[in-house]
């Protein structure tokens, strides 16, 4: 008995410690199920263990599966992975400088296949020709690789193509994130800005720059000194003087006179941004930056400062150019000679290279070069940009080097160059390091011409505009200094008559002025307008006026009257 009341004294105390409140019913089912004797729990607790045992055995083995798996992939497969990876790579946004947006990546899908899971390529390959621009040829090529674990199908799908994919549930096929290089202005910018590959690596202009050099301020997006509605009044003037002139390309560039800031940069013919290789290579050719040119007649206002500078001569001073110079067996004859005595006024209104080439042998060899250099006419300008062409110089600065120097032949520079060096003729004859950036304080600045100078500069270059070649570039309102050029082309070895670039080089408004502009077109021809002529004053002229007066409304800046100060050499310059 005592046996027996233990035993039930025993389950009693189990029904009331596990069961608790549990009803009478629910209490007989379980203690009915739960085994009885010694044994039967010894199985219960073997099996229990081996589960165990076995779900952590298989936990293991599931996670040792996944790396390794993943490392047993081929090399090819690994290294599509990788480039898979580098598509996702992301570029800041670049806006002009008020924020405008230039160029913006975009999420987009691509997509990818493991060949190992495809069963059926034939039928794969013609499913997916049907919605995606891929010849089911190509696609068939792709897939039939048991080799690979990765390849590439199409890159950067519309998302409809991706929902028409997406829903044929093939085996075998993946979607992977990829940004895309937008530009949403195509070939507004794209000389300027460049473009980037399939994989959004910058392979030309300053997206091409940004993969090489720190983003400045480390910042998300890169604002640019462009003003667009200024690029898009540069790109539609250049346009439509290719059309009337006949012109092969054509170069304009704006700039601030102060900071160096390039407000506008245009190279025409130009290509769409966003489908750079459907463009010819010439198309490709940055003109303004890359391209080096003989200037002709725009480099007389930097012999005339030179003039001024290092040998000490004045507006008024007399040079005899009534007939042809000869010097080192050579002869420099004038375009359109007044075979008479020239004051340097006169000899920049009228663009004498007889008087200019006298100008330039008043200064002895290294003054020479040393002011060219003190311009920046003698090197590369450090733009942000890789397309950046080295100026064409002479191997010895003899006399007659000096002498043809002086009227912009036997050495070449890009426009950008050009537009930074007459920058510091007008701005009071402070240096300037032209920029594609936006500069957010004041550039410190260098002094490398006298304030004497720099003002007779822009008196003399009003004067070239008022009674000199380029008259046709004034505006009203906007008073203009400027110099036209034009610098017959090289063909056979030879200087051809009858091809030129054609250039105008000035700055706005005469009184203080604020931007420099360049503008060249390339082998442009007359027509019944011109009667006939197409040198500078006829063609690139009138084009540099129609652009200052869209251009200075646009930039803030207000109309004013004539500056008396900008009359100053007005009595020396006499109407040819």
């Amino acid at each position: 008995m005592k046996k027996s009341e233990s035993g039930e004294h025993r389950r009693g105390l189990i029904g009331r410690d596990c069961l608790g409140a549990v009803t009478p019913g629910w209490r007989r089912r379980l203690l009915f199920a739960a085994p009885e004797s010694a044994p039967a729990r010894r199985v219960l607790l073997v099996m229990a263990a081996f589960v165990f045992a076995s779900s952590v055995i298989g936990v293991r083995m599931l996670d040792l599966t996944m790396p390794r798996y993943q490392a047993s992939v081929i090399p090819e497969a690994r290294a599509a992975v990788t480039t898979a990876d580098a598509g996702e790579r992301k570029r800041p946004q670049i806006t002009d400088r008020d924020g405008r947006l230039l160029a913006i990546d975009i999420a987009t899908a691509s997509l990818h296949a493991d060949p190992t899971k495809i069963s059926n390529i034939g039928a794969t390959a013609r499913k997916l020709a049907a919605v995606l621009p891929v010849e089911e040829s190509i696609l068939r090529a792709r897939l039939d690789n048991p080799q690979r674990r990765f390849v590439w199908l199409a890159r950067y799908l519309t998302p409809r193509q991706q929902a028409q994919v997406h829903d044929m549930g093939l085996p075998g096929i993946g979607f992977r994130r990829e940004y895309r290089r937008v530009y949403p202005h195509g070939e507004l910018f794209s000389h300027v800005l460049g473009y980037a590959d399939i994989d959004n690596r910058g392979l030309a202009g300053l997206e091409k720059f940004l993969d090489g050099n720190e983003v400045p301020g480390g910042e998300k997006s890169v604002a640019l000194s462009l003003h667009l509605p200024a690029q898009h009044v540069l790109r539609e003037e250049l346009l439509a003087a290719l059309e009337e002139f006949r012109a092969r390309g054509a170069v304009a560039c704006l700039m601030d006179v102060r900071s160096g800031e390039i407000a506008a940069l245009v190279s025409l013919p130009d290509f769409d941004a966003n489908h750079p290789m459907k463009s010819p290579p010439q198309a490709r050719f940055n003109q303004a930056t890359l391209g080096v040119y003989e200037p002709g007649s725009v480099f007389k206002p930097f012999t005339v400062a030179m003039a001024l500078e290092s040998a000490g001569l004045q507006p008024q001073d007399v040079f005899d150019a009534s007939a042809p110079l000869r010097i080192g067996g050579f002869s420099i004859e004038d375009f359109r000679p007044l075979n008479r005595p020239l004051n340097i006024a006169e000899i920049l209104a009228h663009s004498s290279n007889i008087g200019a080439a006298q100008l330039a042998l008043q200064v002895d060899a290294a003054a020479h070069r040393e002011f060219w250099q003190r311009l920046g006419l003698l090197q590369s300008a450090a733009l942000e940009l890789p397309e950046i062409g080295t100026p064409l110089l002479p191997t010895k600065w003899g006399d007659v080097e000096r002498a043809t120097i002086a009227f912009g032949y036997g050495i070449s520079v890009s426009p950008v160059r050009l537009a930074s060096a007459a920058a510091s003729l007008v701005n009071g004859g402070y240096g300037v390091q032209p920029t594609l950036l936006r500069r957010s304080a004041p550039v410190r600045r260098e002094r490398i011409i006298s304030a004497q100078t720099g003002y007779a500069m822009r008196a003399m270059l009003r004067q070239v505009v008022l009674a000199g070649t380029a008259g046709k570039a004034d505006v009203e309102g906007y008073p203009v200094l400027g110099k036209t050029g034009t610098a017959e082309k090289i063909s056979g070895g030879r200087y051809d008559k009858n091809r030129h670039r054609t250039f105008f080089l000035g700055a706005f408004p005469a009184q203080e002025p604020r931007y420099a502009l360049i503008v060249m077109l390339d082998e442009p021809k007359g027509h019944e307008g011109t009667f006939g002529y197409a040198t500078a004053g006829w063609t690139a002229a009138p084009v540099a006026g129609r652009i200052i007066a869209q251009v200075a409304p646009l930039l803030g800046l207000r109309p004013v009257a004539e500056d008396a100060t900008a009359q100053r050499f007005s009595h020396l310059v006499a109407q040819p």
